[in-house]
């Protein structure tokens, strides 16, 4: 699967090759605020901390995304560039 500048590896499903919708997890979503990181560009829209987990949303080249992170220990501050990795799991396609 070929998202912008990431590509993920998932289990042959059986669709041919071409468009497909995808549908992600939000907590599949992980947020590296390093400049040196790979993955999707985006920006920190919205931050929010909720006690067990954080929340983020995300404006980048692939739509605006609703991340979960539920092992934040840090903040990242609104406004910051962020690139984006998704983990295979949680990564549903559904072909158009």
């Amino acid at each position: 699967l070929q998202l912008d500048e990431l590509t993920i590896q998932l289990p042959h499903l059986n669709l041919p090759i071409g468009e497909v919708t995808v549908a992600v997890r939000p907590e599949a979503i992980m947020l590296d605020p390093r400049p040196e990181a790979t993955g999707i560009p985006g920006t920190v829209h919205k931050a929010v901390y909720l006690g067990s987990h954080l929340e983020y949303e995300i404006k980048s080249a692939v739509g605006e995304l609703f991340v979960i992170d539920p092992l934040g220990t840090e903040i990242i501050a609104e406004g910051h560039p962020v690139r984006l990795q998704v983990r295979e799991r949680g990564v549903n396609l559904v072909q158009d």
